[in-house]
């Protein structure tokens, strides 16, 4: 072999690196400053669905760096989740955020909206109840992945429409514990 075709075959070498092999990408977005100062995250149900439960133990069933905590003490949680009814908005569960003078995140609300979640199977509506959740952990919203924490429930490359997801998945844990 002449020395003139080394550098065509260091070049082909690395272009078959480049084109051949798979890099891991994490599909998750951490929402800075929505991480509790705690790792036991507590949280009252409000809503009535019987899914709530299962949401919940779908989260803690993994081994993860923080977890939820179902309570019925209405003084003593992070997150509160109550049940809305909003017909004609495009959305089926929003979760807000309140802060300190400090900009210390200290607790949550999430609105599951009954006008369009009431209609749902149960599965769909435990995806719903899972994904607000998953704000509840810091993580972002993400489109046209097979997460739970994709953001689109129906319609093209969506949660529940495409992907048929309901629970967390291996990118949304990897999230968790990047935030804990």
């Amino acid at each position: 072999m002449s020395l003139k075709k080394i550098p065509s075959i260091i070049a082909l070498f690395i272009l078959s690196l480049t084109c051949f092999s798979t890099i891991a990408v994490n599909a998750y977005v951490l929402l800075q400053g929505w991480t509790f100062s705690t790792s036991t995250i507590i949280v009252l149900d409000n809503t009535g669905y019987s899914e709530t439960p299962t949401a919940v133990n779908n989260w803690n069933s993994y081994v993860l760096d923080a977890r939820f905590s179902l309570t019925g003490l209405p003084f003593s949680h992070h997150i509160g989740m109550v049940r809305v009814n909003n017909p004609g908005v495009g959305w089926d569960g929003a979760t807000t955020p309140y802060f300190d003078i400090w900009g210390h995140l200290y607790k949550m609300k999430i609105e599951i909206n009954h006008a369009t979640c009431g209609t749902y199977a149960s599965w769909v509506r435990r995806s719903v109840i899972a994904h607000e959740l998953g704000h509840g952990f810091s993580l972002g919203d993400q489109y046209f992945v097979p997460v739970l924490m994709n953001g689109a429930t129906w319609g093209f490359n969506s949660r529940c429409g495409t992907f048929g997801i309901f629970t967390p998945q291996a990118d949304d844990r990897a999230g968790v514990n990047a935030a804990y």
